[in-house]
């Protein structure tokens, strides 16, 4: 897994900011994390960096079930996670496509 210069995850993912979920003109967080205390929870206990290492960089090859032993969690739990992840990066997309998905066509 190869990372790339200034791409990390930030200390203020774990707080939950209502000024964030107030500005209507920001993603829609709040409708994201609506009923999903639980797997939050479970983030919150992994910290910072098993949160990093196994879910947003893992390692290539790793099964959810050697996840799932490391962190001391379920499968299932181990899905949720990932669920969300991509959740939010699909609705972060949405509202800050990227230059890949700018439509423009370079020829």
């Amino acid at each position: 897994c190869q990372r790339f210069p200034g791409t990390d995850i930030s200390s203020s993912f774990y707080q939950l900011k209502e000024e964030a979920i107030a500005n209507k003109g920001s993603l829609d967080v709040e409708s994201l994390l609506l009923n999903k205390q639980h797997i939050i929870g479970h983030i919150q206990r992994l910290g910072l960096e098993k949160f990093k290492r196994y879910f947003l960089f893992p390692e290539s090859g790793m099964t959810l079930e050697e996840i799932a032993r490391e962190c001391d969690l379920a499968v299932s739990e181990v899905q949720k996670i990932n669920s969300l992840i991509d959740e939010f990066s699909i609705l972060s997309e949405f509202y800050n496509p990227s230059a890949l998905s700018s439509g423009v066509i370079h020829r």
